[in-house]
């Protein structure tokens, strides 16, 4: 299919989706501007702040003619193609054959990675993503195998300057955007200004500050008002130091996220999805499961249709998803939520 082709089906499916937000169509006639893949749920990390909670091989990969499928239905309509959430897509062996589709005319390709194998990958990738964020809690070499056990933050480094220097190989309107997600837990938030002008240098286009451990309020918590504070400062800080850098810091509000797979119930949402989600986003995970957010295994408002050989659209425009573009209220995002509103900075 040309890259004409492709553009004008592009631009009908924004069409049709505004005006299904307009009209808040519970059917919608469109596809989402951004689908998120959970190709593979392998990580070969034990992150102290994963909600997933792996650090072995073992877990499911998405079958390629599954994905096949959904690249065949998906990509011609969508703006933003979105990999890695609750495991490391540069650990998919099938990842080779799933960028073959990334050429002339596709959508945007955005990667979540914890950049440990990223100098691997680093030429491959940096001609096809228009943003590629990495993971990154700390940069102490002492600290990092703490953090995220296993791995070695020299190699993230090695990773980063690899990728950054094939990406200022590019023309212009080519490159990639370079971002770091940082997960706040334990006293990191402490560390915030010193590591947001480290990735500063590293040529961060980006910085998301995202909540790792909740903060639980409670009786026997006499600390809370004092952590609060603390973390309210560190966040400020964070962000006054990322205008001295000319770097955007975007942090979530103070209130406790759900985090674990076993209390996400108990927690308050740490934010919202936006009020379009129902409509514009989806994630599909390696098994065909169709949400509107990653965390459908953890939070009881996020619905998961299963895929049948009917495709994609059949399942977008199912009875369970109706009843949540119904609804009158909005989704509650976890602490993780990358796309959560009430984001500052």
């Amino acid at each position: 299919m040309s890259a004409m082709v492709t553009r004008d089906l592009r631009l009908e499916n924004r069409r049709l989706l505004d005006e299904d937000l307009e009209e808040r169509r519970i059917v919608p006639r469109s596809l989402p501007a951004t689908v998120r893949f959970e190709t593979t749920s392998i990580c070969r990390f034990a992150c102290l702040h994963c909600f997933k909670r792996r650090d072995s091989d073992d877990g499911v990969t998405m079958p390629m003619a599954l994905w096949n499928r959904m690249a065949e239905e998906l990509l011609p309509h969508v703006d933003v193609v979105q990999l890695g959430f609750g495991g490391e897509p540069l650990h998919d062996p099938h990842l080779e054959d799933r960028l073959s589709v990334f050429g002339d005319g596709a959508p945007r390709l955005d990667i979540l990675t914890s950049g440990v194998d990223l100098a691997a990958w680093a030429t491959r990738l940096a001609p096809l993503v228009s943003r590629l964020t990495v993971s990154v809690e700390c940069l102490d070499a002492d600290l990092y195998p703490m953090v995220r056990r296993g791995a070695d933050v020299r190699s993230v480094l090695r990773g980063v300057e690899e990728f950054r220097a094939v990406a200022e190989g590019l023309p212009e309107e080519r490159r990639p955007r370079l971002g770091f997600r940082v997960t706040l837990f334990g006293g990191n938030h402490s560390l915030l200004p010193s590591l947001v002008a480290r990735l500063a240098q590293l040529g961060a286009d980006e910085i998301r500050l995202v909540h790792g451990v909740a903060l639980e309020e409670n009786d026997q918590d006499l600390q809370i008002v004092p952590r609060r504070m603390d973390l309210a400062v560190a966040l400020q800080r964070a962000v006054l130091q990322g205008r001295l850098e000319g770097v955007p810091v975007h942090y979530p509000n103070l209130s406790p996220g759900p985090i674990w797979p076993e209390t996400a119930r108990t927690f308050p949402a740490d934010g919202n999805l936006p009020e379009v989600a129902p409509w514009a986003r989806a994630t599909i995970g390696p098994d065909g499961g169709i949400s509107v957010c990653c965390g459908q295994d953890r939070l009881a408002e996020a619905v998961t249709v299963p895929l049948t050989d009917e495709g994609f659209r059949a399942a977008w425009t199912s009875a369970p998803l109706q009843e949540v573009r119904a609804r009158a209220g909005r989704i509650p995002a976890c602490g993780f939520c990358p796309d959560a509103e009430d984001r500052h900075g």
